[in-house]
């Protein structure tokens, strides 16, 4: 829901920047003292009809994907979908001012684009399901290794605890990784969540944090548990 405001407040912000830059194009270039000593009033004008052409297209582009993305795309691909939108909105915008300057300034570009790619990798990262390994003597899940000798009970809900505080790890949307504070439970948990929808598999290690964890599939989440649970009764 928040992305959605986020995305329909940015819209319209942007609609109405192109309203104002309609009424009065050369106001753009006199906001700029550099633009306006290297105007003139006919690359002001073409400076103003590019801006105003963007900065339309991109209004609309983000009150239509607002719409489209609470139908149709979860939490990642919606930041992604934002994110891009907005390294493209600012190249557009220093293309619009090469019309006047007559040159790209590429370290700004650099600047821009370089941090946006780099927190579009980590959203990727994150939202990456953990990888289970089961082998005659341990599990690898939920990014740690785990002795089958200190599984004291595992079992399936279709509820959660309450989920107050990240403590470190990974959250976004359905997506949650790492430990995290439980009020209902009054402990830290480890969770590595993939989706809010059930079941959910809970692990509990002998002395250790609970861990609760699930997969996008839930023939998955079923299919680990049964072969964790056949190893637990028979150990």
């Amino acid at each position: 829901m928040g992305i959605i405001i986020i995305y329909s407040l940015f819209g319209v912000i942007l609609l109405i920047k192109a309203f104002f830059i309609k009424k009065n194009p050369y106001s753009q270039v006199e906001d700029s003292p550099t633009l306006q000593k290297m105007a003139t009033h006919e690359t002001a004008k073409r400076y103003a009809d590019q801006l105003y052409k963007t900065v339309l297209f991109f209004g609309l582009f983000y009150i239509v994907a607002a719409f489209v993305i609470s139908w149709f795309l979860d939490a990642l691909y919606a930041w992604l979908f934002f994110f891009s939108g907005l390294i493209c909105f600012a190249l557009s915008i220093i293309y619009c001012r090469k019309i006047i300057t007559g040159n790209i300034p590429f370290k700004l570009m650099a600047v821009i684009t370089i941090p946006f790619i780099a927190i579009m990798a980590i959203l990727v990262k994150g939202n990456q399901e953990m990888p289970v390994q089961i082998e005659d003597n341990h599990v690898i899940l939920a990014g740690i290794t785990i002795p089958y000798h200190e599984i004291s009970n595992i079992c399936l809900a279709d509820t959660l605890p309450s989920i107050n505080v990240r403590l470190n790890g990974f959250s976004m949307g359905g997506v949650k990784k790492g430990i995290f504070r439980s009020k209902s439970l009054g402990k830290n948990i480890r969770l590595s969540l993939h989706s809010y929808s059930p079941p959910f598999f809970y692990l509990q290690r002998e002395g250790k944090e609970l861990i609760i964890l699930n997969f996008r599939n839930k023939d998955k989440t079923m299919q680990v548990y049964e072969q964790l649970k056949q190893i637990v009764e028979e150990k």
